[in-house]
């Protein structure tokens, strides 16, 4: 387990990360990143396979990076959670 001072990081981070997610401009960022790799697969001649597989690794960045913060949120919850039972 990790020592307190981890678990008050991680407690930080999360609650940061949070905020990021909820934040309109980063769901605006966000939106317009899925979109443009959207259209970018939408535009790509259907015998390209470089172009179809360049917009396929783009889109899949972005929730990549989505992925990221959801797991900084959820080890947040879990360091508060330990913190409180720890008490």
């Amino acid at each position: 387990m990790a020592d307190k001072a981890e678990l008050e990081r991680q407690k930080r981070a999360g609650e940061s990360a949070q905020r990021m997610l909820e934040n309109e401009q980063f769901k605006a960022c966000v939106k317009a990143l899925r979109d443009n790799a959207l259209e970018e697969f939408r535009k790509a001649d259907p015998k390209d396979v470089t172009a179809l597989q360049t917009a396929h690794i783009h889109y899949m960045i972005v929730e990549e990076f989505i992925n990221e913060f959801t797991k900084v949120v959820q080890q947040g919850y879990m360091a508060a959670h330990n913190l409180k039972a720890n008490k």
